[in-house]
């Protein structure tokens, strides 16, 4: 009994007050104390070098104590410095899902730069690859039960002869639609998923001055390729669904829709 008025009045001094203490609450109050302490002195050396990634670390500290508030603050705030940093943008995801468990989960991200996925492998298949390993993972770690639709690519396809349904056979030409296929696959199979392959461009001026009359496609703008998304979402469709427009159009009748003014060329 002496032992654990001694105890309880080492805890009380702490700032832990229970009516009768536990050893188990005990040794996770003091855990959980010891993790603001590194959570605080990670985030004083942060703010001796912005440039660091110890904002990670401090995140991680502040997410294991439930504590999901402070480890978004430090991650966003973290991400101001190097924007790009895969792993912090990682835990940012894993803490906002923590914080926010979702029902459905629509990743949509990834590196879409043809000449940079083909200069920068590994970076195209961490992003491509890897994080979408990453995202699904996470979202069913916090929401088993969640739906799942992974926004793919008319990429994964050749190209040379169209008319692709889902049941075509998939043949990338490039390394991003090779990433995007390695990604579909991390996500077939698995419980109440999707795949969304579609083909969009962004609604407005044309961005190039010229378009391409030989290269076609059933495109979408990217408001309309939303709405099929949504639409996916609505009736829980899994497995492979192709989102697209409903006529062939080359990339130049599309540009001139929007751009009177653009000038035709060709792949050649």
């Amino acid at each position: 009994p002496l032992a654990v008025a001694s105890r309880e009045r080492r805890w009380t001094r702490l700032g832990y007050r229970p009516g009768r203490i536990q050893e188990a609450e005990a040794e996770a109050f003091l855990e959980t104390r010891r993790r603001i302490s590194a959570a605080a002195e990670f985030r004083a050396e942060t703010r001796l070098d912005p440039g660091s990634r110890l904002f990670v670390a401090v995140a991680e500290e502040y997410r294991k104590i439930g504590r999901l508030r402070d480890a978004l603050g430090a991650l966003q705030k973290g991400l101001l410095a190097p924007p790009g940093d895969v792993a912090a943008q990682g835990a940012l995801g894993r803490a906002y899902l923590e914080a926010h468990p979702p029902s459905e989960v629509v990743h949509a991200a990834a590196l879409t730069d043809l000449p940079r996925c083909e200069a920068d492998h590994d970076l195209a298949w961490a992003v491509n690859v890897e994080g979408t390993d990453l995202v699904l993972r996470i979202a069913r770690g916090v929401a088993p039960r969640c739906s799942f639709l992974y926004v793919s690519t008319a990429g994964v396809f050749r190209g040379d002869r169209g008319n692709y349904d889902e049941a075509s056979r998939p043949d990338p030409v490039n390394f991003y639609g090779r990433t995007k296929l390695e990604g579909e696959k991390r996500v077939e199979g698995q419980p109440d998923t999707c795949v969304v392959r579609t083909n969009f461009v962004r609604r407005g001026p044309w961005p190039h001055p010229h378009a391409f009359t030989d290269r076609f496609g059933t495109f979408l703008y990217d408001t309309g390729a939303a709405k099929g998304i949504r639409d996916v979402l609505a009736f829980r469709m899994t497995g492979i669904v192709h989102v697209c427009g409903d006529r062939r159009l080359s990339l130049f009748d599309l540009a001139r829709q929007t751009d009177p003014g653009v000038k035709p060329t060709t792949l050649d």
